[in-house]
C-alpha cells in the first residue's frame, strides 16, 4: 500500500499576505499557495491531547501530507469545511517523503 493511497481528503492551504493600503500601511490578507493538495486528517488520541496539554499546545487533529507541499507554522488549512491553524509541523525523520502537520481548529463564531 503507497502513502498516496492513504490520503482520503483534500485541503486548501492559506497563507497570510500583507496588501498595502495606500496610507503607508497594509492589510493582512489570507492567500491560497495550495488548493486540494491531497491529505488525511484524524482527530489526535487522547494520549497525545494530555501530552500537548502538558505542554501548553492547544492541538486537536493531525494531518498527514506529502512532503513537496511547504506549510508553515502561520498557515491555515480548510478540510471538508473546516479550519484548522498549524500548530507544528515536522518533515518525518529529515528524509522528504512526508509531514505531519498538527493542527487546532476553529471553531466557527456564532
Amino acid at each position: 500500500m503507497s502513502f498516496s493511497s492513504l490520503m482520503n481528503n483534500t485541503g486548501t492551504c492559506s497563507r497570510p499576505t500583507h496588501v498595502a493600503d495606500g496610507y503607508g500601511g497594509y492589510t493582512e490578507t489570507m492567500s491560497d499557495i495550495y488548493t486540494d493538495f491531497p491529505c488525511r486528517i484524524q482527530p489526535i488520541t487522547g494520549e497525545k491531547l494530555f501530552i500537548y496539554r502538558r505542554r501548553g499546545v492547544e492541538t486537536t487533529h493531525n494531518l498527514f501530507c506529502d512532503s513537496v507541499y511547504s506549510i508553515l507554522e502561520r498557515d491555515t488549512i480548510t478540510v471538508s469545511g473546516n479550519d484548522y491553524d498549524v500548530t507544528s509541523v515536522r518533515n518525518i525523520d529529515e528524509l522528504n517523503h512526508h509531514n505531519e502537520i498538527d493542527l487546532r481548529r476553529v471553531k466557527p463564531e456564532v
